[in-house]
Parts: structure tokens; sequence; C-alpha cells
């Protein structure tokens, strides 16, 4: 009878034990961190001081905190992994420019992408860019950037003439690009059409990489002589695979 009691002495404190681990396996399996702390992690990746920001809104989806706010000049939103603490999305949109400088000079391709690498600190040489248009939004002319960087995506908006930074964004998605290293690349492409065109004084107002039918390709729009030259390079081979000429109306 002793025996009995203290064998159910023991199931009785193993069953609780094991009730405790679970406890505790399952606390740390769904523990987050507090908005306190991905609101911190956020303004730190911005590099904000929190007296400086307005509007701060925190929401939270499928464990991740996705974190507004805006200083003097610019909106952010930024997403943290509430269980890593790692920043997996950031952007970055001006909402106050500065005066237009009165130099009316479009700044150059090669300025924009050194703008951009600049802001990240990163080599211009070391980046492959798989989209560079010069547009117009909203009025504005703008240089479009789009280029993958250590398994991270980057698009950046710079203003043409007053070289200002209008919006950039980072996707923290550990993207695999090695498949990148068979692409011939932008600058191979633009040889290519100039090499075909038979100019070499070409101002592209769009390059960029894209998929057609799944066939990874470059697109490439310039103006010369009143009309608008559309080509299509393969992005493997560095065939041209079409092109096309309009007149501008």
């Amino acid at each position: 009878m002793k025996k009995k009691k203290i064998y159910i002495i023991i199931i009785t404190i193993a069953f609780a034990l094991l009730l405790a681990i679970i406890s505790v396996f399952l606390f740390t399996k769904d523990n987050k961190i507090s908005k306190d702390i991905a609101t911190n992690i956020a303004l730190d990746y911005a590099n904000v001081n929190k007296k400086d920001t307005s509007n701060i809104k925190v929401e939270i989806d499928n464990y991740i905190y996705e974190i507004e706010f805006s200083d003097k000049n610019y909106k952010y939103e930024i997403e943290v992994d509430s269980k890593t603490g790692n920043v997996i999305k950031y952007e970055k949109d001006i909402i106050s420019k500065s005066p237009i400088s009165n130099n009316n000079t479009v700044i150059s391709e090669e300025e924009a992408k050194k703008i951009a690498t600049d802001y990240l600190n990163i080599n211009v040489e070391d980046v492959s860019f798989t989209k560079n248009k010069l547009d117009y939004d909203d009025g504005n002319l703008i240089y479009e950037l789009e280029f993958y960087y250590n398994g991270n995506e980057y698009e950046f908006d710079i203003d043409a003439y007053s070289k200002e930074i209008i919006n950039v964004s980072i996707d923290n998605n550990n993207y695999d690009t090695n498949t990148s290293n068979n692409y011939i690349g932008l600058e191979k492409a633009k040889e290519e059409v100039k090499n075909h065109y038979k100019k070499d004084n070409i101002f592209f107002i769009k390059a960029e990489f894209d998929f057609d039918n799944k066939t990874p390709i470059y697109e490439l729009e310039f103006y010369d002589n009143n009309k608008k030259y559309e080509y299509e390079v393969n992005a493997i081979s560095g065939n041209i695979i079409k092109y096309e000429i309009s007149n501008i109306d």
C-alpha cells in the first residue's frame, strides 16, 4: 500500500513536470517581442529619433508587426518579425520635397545608380540592376531603379534634377539570385542594342529586366530622330529577340 502511494506521488510529480515542460514550450513557441520593442527596432533601422516622429501606428498580422510613422520629410512603413525582431520590409516615401535647383540639368544614369548604392554604403560595381528607367511621376522626372543585393530586393525613385531620393523600398526576403549570374546584365544588353542600331550615343529612357513566356529578357527603349525604338534582348544569350520603331505623336 505504501509503495502504491509512492508510485502515485511519482506519477503525479512526473505528470506535473510534463505539463510544465509543455507549457514552457508552448509559451516559447508563441512568444513575441512587444510592440514597443518592435517600434524601437523600426526606428533604429530607419535611423529616426522617436521624438522627431508623429502618427506612429503599429499593427500585427500573422506574427508580423506593421509599423508606420512620419518625420518632417518622410513617411516610413516597416515590417518586423515578431519572433526574431528582424526587419523584413522597409519603405520610405518623401512627403515634403525641397525646392528643385535652378540647374535644369538631368543627372546621368550612372549618377542615379551611385546615389542609390551610396545610400546603402555598397559599391555600384557589385550590383546588377534589373530596372533602370527615366520616367515622369506626378510631373516629376525621376529615375526608377531596381536591383538585388545579398538576397534583398531594392527599389529607388530618385529625382532626376535635384538628386533627391523620393522613395526607397527594401524587401528582405532572402531572394535566391544565383541564377542572375547567367544573365548578361543591363550594360551588355545596351551594348547589343547600340551595335544593332549602329550608334553609341543613345540615351535609354527604359532599361529593365523582365520575363516573357518564362524567357528572361531585357526591355530597352530610346528616342531618336522623332522616333521611338523598343528592343527586347535575351538575358542569357544576348540575342535581340525583337525591336519596334514607331513615330512620336
